[in-house]
């Protein structure tokens, strides 16, 4: 589920009785009304959270997101014996939902949610003036961290070592986004782009179908299904 950041401050936040009735209902029954008025009464946690590491409208909605998704592994895993308000106990699943989603939210290039936070700390060279450990276990050249630095050099050859890493990053990011297109393709049985759409994706969890709309993968097609298996 999305919230904007207005509807999460005004909405009211909940008794002790409520509280613990909603993840009772949630985790017993699964119930969803129980769940989205938990989610909704602690948006405003995720909004929080999210604001701390960005004000680009783009990047705060997607880290909200990802900090909604950390209330929901919150609310699956809350111990309701514990004598303690689920506010508390989830500040530490959004704060690592929102942390870990840093690094695919704001660069152009796959590098561990802690090398990101050390390059925006300004602790991005190590004691002896290389590559800190968390990147550099990952190539301590162009060519070992860029995947596709050798098909640049192939086709722009010597020129390819005068590229801004911003350009060769962004170039490797539209390579990944080809072949995942096309891979979706190939699975949807459709070969070109303005015959996909919505209907070809399902959400492979739960969290997932919540916070995109997108059909849970065992809810996607249940109907067609269940008609081809009534007509037999």
């Amino acid at each position: 589920m999305s919230i904007t950041y207005l509807a999460a401050m005004k909405e009211p936040l909940l008794a002790v009785e409520q509280e613990r009735e909603a993840l009772r209902k949630w985790q017993e029954d699964r119930d969803r009304n129980a769940l989205e008025l938990l989610l909704r009464s602690h948006a405003r946690q995720a909004w929080s959270q999210a604001s701390r590491w960005t004000d680009n409208p783009v990047h705060l909605e997607d880290l909200v997101a990802e900090g909604m998704i950390g209330l929901m592994r919150a609310a699956d895993n809350f111990n309701r014996d514990m004598d303690v308000r689920f506010a508390t106990y989830s500040s530490w699943w959004v704060m690592t939902s929102i942390s870990t989603a840093l690094s695919r939210v704001k660069t152009v290039i796959d590098i561990p949610p802690r090398a990101y936070i050390d390059a925006r700390m300004g602790r991005l060279k190590g004691e002896d003036g290389g590559l800190p450990s968390t990147v550099s276990k990952y190539g301590s050249t162009k060519q070992e961290i860029f995947i596709c630095y050798e098909d640049l050099k192939a086709k722009y050859g010597k020129e390819v070592e005068n590229f801004p890493l911003g350009a060769i990053g962004i170039y490797s990011a539209g390579e990944k986004l080809r072949v995942g297109l096309q891979q979706l393709m190939a699975g949807a049985r459709k070969w070109n782009v303005e015959y996909m759409s919505r209907d070809d994706l399902a959400s492979l969890t739960e969290e997932c179908a919540m916070v995109t709309g997108i059909p849970y993968i065992m809810d996607a097609y249940r109907e067609e299904a269940l008609s081809i298996i009534d007509a037999v």
